[in-house]
């Protein structure tokens, strides 16, 4: 994808945006033009969303998105990004990567694999090399072959 189609999809899903057409029911509405989805975001507000949970939503989102039309950039389908990205954020703002569970690891890889066609994650981490560096060297040990990749 090319960098202004993934700068266009970052605006489109960022958080600032979809969040202003929630109303009372935590609901967003979104035109016609979209599908005419409802998307329920009951889960933001009170807690918040580790990069757990939001790895969580997008496996489940995945596990429903039909095979046959898994090829190329069909990740970027998934309307949660924004949310994901933020989870990332929020995680690696962590001060110390060390308390890191292996559980932790396997979502930040996984998330990043995931984000293969905008690599906004690893944009974000150009700015830490230190730990850009050690991120490298845990992903050599994944038994993830999309981690490794």
């Amino acid at each position: 994808m090319k960098n202004e189609e993934c700068r266009m999809q970052n605006e489109e899903m960022g958080i600032g945006s979809w969040l202003s057409g929630v109303g009372e029911s935590n609901e967003v509405q979104l035109s016609s033009e979209n599908l005419g989805l409802i998307i329920d975001i009951s889960h933001i507000g009170d807690k918040k969303m580790t990069l757990h949970d939001e790895v969580k939503r997008f496996k489940e989102w995945s596990d429903n998105y039909p095979i046959r039309q898994r090829s190329g950039e069909w990740e970027m389908n998934y309307d949660s990004w924004g949310a994901l990205y933020k989870a990332t954020q929020d995680f690696l703002a962590t001060p110390n990567p060390n308390v890191w569970s292996q559980q932790d690891i396997d979502d930040l890889f996984y998330t990043i694999a995931r984000d293969n066609e905008c690599e906004q994650i690893v944009g974000d981490l150009l700015d830490r090399p230190k730990l850009l560096l050690h991120l490298a060297e845990l992903a050599l040990k994944s038994i993830d072959k999309d981690t490794r990749w």
